[in-house]
């Protein structure tokens, strides 16, 4: 059994799947498929999914962050080769 941490929610704080999706920057299905595998958090209402403002932020910032970190590692990766003397003609 999977436990799910507990939070209370406003429900003027929450987004549609599709308007949560289009914010994060992935697709619908992508948002359903993080759903079923509990990388998102979601609520169902009536019938509709909503998705806490909490959890499109908190996704936001680790896309940020993961994104800032290959940038940081690309950038290393480049300034390695520039000093490795590559193509040094004899």
């Amino acid at each position: 059994m999977i436990l799910m941490p507990k939070i209370v929610v406003d429900t003027g704080e929450v987004y549609a799947a599709t308007e949560a999706a289009s914010l994060i920057g992935i697709g619908y299905a992508t948002l359903y498929r993080w759903i079923k595998n509990g990388t998102l958090i979601s609520i169902k209402l009536a019938g509709r999914t909503l998705i806490p403002k909490t959890e499109v932020d908190r996704i936001k910032k680790e896309r940020a962050a993961t994104a800032a970190a290959a940038a940081l590692s690309d950038s290393h990766e480049i300034r390695a080769g520039a000093h490795s003397g590559g193509d040094k003609k004899k």
